[in-house]
């Protein structure tokens, strides 16, 4: 999400962060995904794990899983 010049939005930038929250793995591990986009301010499940794969390239329960993996 940029604008002309390819300066970060402030949508983007603002989901940057919140996913960055999202993502600790540590804090997270147990909880549905719903909750988790819930938590950070999306009313619906699927939109937040469409917005994450946008993001990274995979859904956020293939991301739990590799983070796990990765420890």
């Amino acid at each position: 999400m940029t604008i002309a010049g390819g300066i970060p939005s402030t949508t983007g930038l603002i989901t940057n962060a919140v996913f960055d929250l999202a993502t600790h793995p540590d804090q997270h591990r147990h909880v549905p995904i719903a909750a988790i986009g819930r938590r950070w301010g999306f009313s619906d499940a699927a939109h937040f794990s469409r917005l994450f794969r946008s993001t990274y390239g995979r859904s956020p329960r293939e991301y739990r899983h590799d983070s796990v993996l990765a420890e």
